[in-house]
């Protein structure tokens, strides 16, 4: 197991119902990037920004930005 720093992105389709507030697609889609630092012990941190929202797939569009703190273990 290497440790230092890393990047992550990934993108995730959702499907919700009821449809969220001020959002006109029951698909949305959540867009996710970090950066983090795997230590020598398998463990990991990961500051993250995300944001969901239907891509302007439909009239309303009402998308939300999040910043998040991860923490994780690898095994």
């Amino acid at each position: 197991m290497r440790n230092g720093l890393f990047a992550e992105a990934g993108v995730s389709v959702l499907w919700n119902r009821p449809k969220f507030e001020d959002n006109g697609s029951d698909v949305n889609f959540l867009n996710e990037f970090g950066i983090g630092y795997q230590f020598k012990s398998n463990w990991h941190v990961t500051a993250k920004f995300e944001h969901i929202s239907n891509a302007s797939t439909a009239s309303h569009n009402a998308g939300t930005n999040a910043y998040g703190l991860a923490i994780g273990r690898t095994f």
